[in-house]
C-alpha cells in the first residue's frame, strides 16, 4: 500500500463557509487541506463535505476558486459525491455560488495534502484448454486500484493491470506501473505467496472519468 495525492493542494487559512446542505459540513476550519482539480478556467481546490445524515444525502465535495489569482478563494462549487467512492475524484464541478467574504489559502506541496490509498490486488484464473487431459492453465492478474479506508473495497482504474502465467515450481514476473512483483507460489484455494522486488515509483499519471449508460427495452403484452 502507497499513498496517491493529486498533483495540487491548498490550506485554508480562515474558517470557510461551504454552503453545502440538509446535514453536510457547514464551515471548514482554518488548516484543511485540499486536493487540486483542473477546470475550464484554471485550478480548483476542493474538501468533502461529510454528512451526519444515515439516509438521503451524502458525502459532497465543495470545490473553491479564486478566479483573479489574489490567493483568496471568491466562489464555492458543489461538485456531487466522490466519483466511484475515491474521496479524490471530482466527475464534474458544479455551479459557481459567491462566497459571502474572500476566503484565504495557501498552496502546499501535493504531498502534504489529502492522500487515498493506492493498492494492488490480485485475481487467479485458472482456464480450462480443450484437451481435458492437459493441466488448467494458472493466471494470475495483478490490478492498481484507490481504497477510501482499510474495510472499503478498492476501487481498480481501467488499464491499471497486467497479467501473467504461472507454472508450479517457478516463479513468475509481473511489472505493474514501474512495480516489480515476484509471484512465488499459487495455493490450491488460491492464495498468492510473492515478493516486492521493486514498490510502485512516484509518477503522475491521468485518469479518465466517464459514465456508460444503458437502455434496455423491456416488452410489455397488453391483452386486447
Amino acid at each position: 500500500m502507497q499513498h496517491a495525492t493529486s498533483i495540487r493542494a491548498a490550506r485554508l487559512d480562515a474558517d470557510t463557509p461551504s454552503l453545502a446542505g440538509f446535514r453536510k459540513t457547514k464551515t471548514f476550519a482554518a488548516g484543511s487541506s485540499m486536493f487540486g482539480v483542473y477546470s475550464a478556467t484554471g485550478w480548483a481546490y476542493c474538501a468533502v463535505a461529510e454528512t451526519t445524515a444515515a439516509w438521503w444525502a451524502g458525502d459532497e465535495f465543495v470545490c473553491y476558486e479564486d478566479a483573479d489569482n489574489d490567493g483568496q478563494f471568491e466562489t464555492a462549487m458543489h461538485s456531487g459525491a466522490p466519483f466511484l467512492g475515491v474521496p479524490l475524484f471530482v466527475f464534474q464541478l458544479g455551479r459557481k455560488q459567491p462566497l459571502p467574504q474572500p476566503a484565504p489559502y495557501t498552496i502546499l506541496a501535493p504531498e502534504d495534502g489529502p492522500a487515498v490509498d493506492y493498492v494492488i490486488t490480485a485475481a487467479v484464473q485458472r482456464p480450462r484448454t480443450r484437451d481435458a487431459s492437459l493441466p488448467a492453465v494458472t493466471a494470475v492478474t495483478l490490478k492498481g486500484g484507490f481504497r477510501q479506508d482499510i474495510n472499503s473495497v478498492p476501487t481498480s482504474i481501467g488499464g491499471w493491470s497486467q497479467s501473467a502465467q504461472f507454472e508450479p515450481g517457478k516463479t513468475a514476473l509481473i511489472n505493474l506501473m514501474g512495480a516489480e512483483i515476484e509471484i512465488l507460489d499459487v495455493s490450491e484455494d488460491n492464495t498468492i505467496r510473492f515478493r516486492v522486488l521493486k514498490p510502485t515509483p512516484a509518477q503522475v499519471q491521468r485518469i479518465t472519468m466517464g459514465v456508460t449508460t444503458r437502455t434496455t427495452v423491456v416488452p410489455i403484452f397488453i391483452p386486447g
